[in-house]
């Protein structure tokens, strides 16, 4: 199998380095937002401080913090290879984009102007999408910067409206200046209607990597100071877990399975795929699936052990003749169970964008010498990739949950059949269902039993998204988080409802 030359990956760093590099520079600027707010909580109370810090030597907070320290490393070097005028433009589009609004008026247009020009109220650059209406004809024409494309006439009357779309126009990315033309003997009255947005919208990378950052770690301490006891039964499940063998082995897996160029061992962006040009959606949703997959593994092992095995070796017994109620351990396993799989799939996702935004630039070897891929397009297969890599932990979730509560009950081999069934039946439910209409009557109940008891996984795995590039709307991964959040509360239900009366001894 053919290794991708590093050469040629050094040779364009100013095409996929900016990208992973952004998403480095959020989570640089997240972590000394962290650390700005430790220092501000050590001036106001300095045992909430000592507190915090306890936190964070905690394993699970290493592995996050060390993995907000090792994207940080690699945005402060990657500095020097992001082209200038980028880094400069992006970072203005990052303070820009609280004032950034957008606005309508109207503009009265002389009789017999030829080319006149245009007020725009809206900074050329911020411009993502304008309407034209009018209650005469006129001639509207836009240019763009010399050398940067052709220029377009739009007519615009009572009967015809005008759009531009900057998506639709990329050619008109640097536009110079809006012109207007009115050949009739009266003054014709101009609507425009403009969607204003920042110029390099990819600055919006920054804020989501901070945030995803400060909501783990803030999730993580707000539960260590509400739920002490739970917290310490979580961190001991959690750091169990991460030092066994398994959970280093299917990362290093991962690690070698999803790299770019670190090491000379193929890899996922290795492989030829024979697809005429569109190898990156096969390395996208194949990606998606291994870093879902691979997260799932851990925590189904985990799960199933977490509470059978401290059953089966009378520490349970132990844990509970303490002040820790059968509520608060099964909780704490829980989060023990999930906390590992939030690290695998920080890790490995990031990993997967990364390899992602460089996938492109090395298609472009096979590509014909007309494709134009600029480092915006690169951005853009990463950070379209990032949605569908929420949806898999949020199923991971889900299963974690399944196979907490069926640990109180059932031992290892059991429980890990039984969660390998819920995995595959909750991916084939929509296809259950739709398979079982107008059959007979015990063939659709069993269809839809299985739709409505097992969880339809089928929510969380969006394929059509990963390979059409398609944006994932905000609202879909809401709902989702919804759905995962209410399905894992059920389940945290019965499996306490089942642990309440289980005979210890």
């Amino acid at each position: 199998m053919p290794h991708v030359p590093l050469a040629f990956l050094v040779e364009k760093p100013e095409l996929w380095l900016p990208g992973p590099w952004l998403l480095c520079v959020g989570v640089a600027a997240g972590l000394i937002l962290l650390a700005a707010a430790f220092g501000i909580v050590r001036l106001i109370s300095r045992s909430t401080a000592e507190v915090l810090w306890a936190t964070a030597c905690e394993r699970t907070m290493q592995w996050v913090l060390g993995w907000a320290v090792c994207l940080s490393v690699v945005a402060v070097v990657g500095a020097f290879f992001v082209p200038t005028p980028v880094a400069r433009g992006v970072f203005e589009s990052l303070v820009r984009i609280p004032t950034v609004k957008s606005q309508t008026w109207d503009v009265n247009v002389p009789p017999g102007v030829d080319r006149t020009p245009l007020e725009i109220r809206v900074p050329l650059a911020d411009i993502v999408s304008m309407k034209m209406t009018s209650d005469g004809p006129l001639s509207v024409n836009n240019t763009v910067a010399q050398g940067e494309g052709p220029e377009n006439v739009y007519f615009v009357s009572p009967q015809r409206s005008a759009e531009w779309d900057r998506a639709n126009n990329p050619l008109d990315r640097r536009l110079a200046a809006w012109t207007v033309s009115n050949t009739t003997d009266r003054e014709v009255t101009l609507s425009i209607d403009v969607e204003a947005g920042v110029e390099y919208p990819e600055a919006f990378t920054m804020l989501y990597a901070a945030a995803t950052l400060l909501v783990v770690v803030a999730a993580y301490v707000a539960i260590r100071l509400a739920m002490p006891k739970v917290s310490a039964i979580a961190m001991a499940s959690a750091q169990e877990t991460m030092s066994q063998w398994l959970f280093w082995l299917v990362l290093v897996f991962g690690v070698l399975l999803l790299k770019p160029v670190l090491l000379p061992v193929p890899s996922l962006m290795h492989i030829p795929y024979n697809t005429f040009g569109e190898d990156i959606k096969m390395l996208k949703q194949g990606g998606v699936r291994i870093v879902a997959v691979l997260a799932t593994i851990v925590a189904l092992w985990s799960a199933s052990t977490s509470i059978s095995e401290e059953l089966e070796g009378r520490t349970a017994l132990t844990l509970l003749s303490k002040p820790i109620g059968r509520r608060q351990f099964v909780l704490g396993k829980f989060l023990g169970v999930v906390w590992p799989t939030v690290v695998m799939t920080l890790v490995l996702g990031s990993l997967l964008l990364w390899t992602i935004a460089s996938k492109v630039v090395y298609d472009m070897r096979d590509m014909a010498e007309n494709v134009e891929v600029t480092w915006q397009l690169c951005h853009s297969e990463m950070a379209r990739t990032a949605p569908a890599i929420l949806l898999g932990l949020f199923g991971t979730i889900v299963l974690s949950a399944i196979g907490v509560a069926l640990s109180t009950r059932l031992p290892m081999l059991a429980n890990l059949v039984i969660c390998v069934s819920v995995y595959a039946l909750g991916h084939l439910a929509p296809l259950v269902v739709q398979s079982s209409e107008g059959k007979f009557p015990i063939v659709n109940f069993v269809g839809q039993l299985i739709a409505t008891i097992l969880p339809v996984l089928d929510h969380f795995d969006v394929p059509g998204a990963v390979v059409g590039n398609a944006d994932v709307p905000p609202s879909y991964l809401a709902w989702s988080a919804v759905y995962a959040t209410l399905y894992s509360a059920t389940a945290i239900v019965f499996a306490l409802a089942m642990f309440e009366d289980r005979d210890l001894a």
